[in-house]
């Protein structure tokens, strides 16, 4: 099973891929304030300095709670925030899931089907697209902005040493060696590709692919 650190880069990647093109159709009228993405854009700015994933998404959770509009979306994003570590995307869909999914009824997603249930791989396939689309209603013109806050979240979670991330959370013991840090990003990019795509078995693959040593040079 993929560690802590993995499933939640993987599913920001997913997450922060599927946001990309906000900006690029017609628009609604936002349904947040420029004060909330700002202090968005701040909170991803000090998350990006500090030394490990955990302290990172909960301050993420916690100071861009507020670019969705849905109160209760927004109170499980703060609740998110204070979770442990593997628990915090749960928490963020309890909440969000309920206040969204009747608005969403049409869009036959995933995340808002009769029985959906939860888990590491049902969330990572789909949350994204949900976040996409709570995005897509509430944030209006500012969906470039929060894009690239997204984005520059991503690249700072995604630099962070595996195995400072790994003990930071799930104390992976020493045996269970983590990939480097530019081969688990470049796996990382793969695996949101294809969970955008929605390419469930691709992005599994992508993320569980063994990391290859190097052949030995002959003499």
């Amino acid at each position: 099973m993929a560690s802590s650190w993995r499933r939640t880069v993987l599913a920001v990647s997913a997450a922060v891929f599927a946001t990309i093109g906000l900006g690029c159709r017609r628009t609604p009228p936002p349904r947040i304030t420029v004060a909330s993405v700002e202090r968005c854009e701040r909170g991803i700015e000090q998350a990006v300095g500090l030394g490990s994933a955990k302290e990172m998404t909960s301050l993420y959770y916690r100071e861009c709670s507020q670019i969705q509009a849905e109160a209760p979306c927004q109170q499980a994003f703060i609740a998110a925030s204070k979770a442990d570590y593997d628990r915090q995307l749960v928490v963020a869909f309890q909440g969000c899931a309920p206040a969204y999914c009747p608005l969403f009824a049409e869009q036959g997603l995933e995340a808002c089907s009769p029985g959906f249930q939860p888990s590491d791989a049902s969330l990572w396939r789909a949350w994204p697209p949900l976040h996409k689309a709570i995005l897509t209603r509430d944030a209006g013109v500012y969906g470039p902005r929060i894009e690239r806050a997204l984005l520059q979240f991503l690249i700072a979670l995604k630099a962070l040493p595996p195995v400072k991330a790994a003990a930071t959370t799930d104390a992976a013991p020493a045996t269970d060696a983590a990939p480097a840090p530019a081969d688990a990003a470049a796996r990382g990019d793969a695996a949101a590709a294809a969970a955008s795509r929605g390419d469930a078995a691709a992005a599994a693959a992508s993320g569980a692919a063994p990391t290859q040593k190097p052949a030995r040079k002959k003499h």
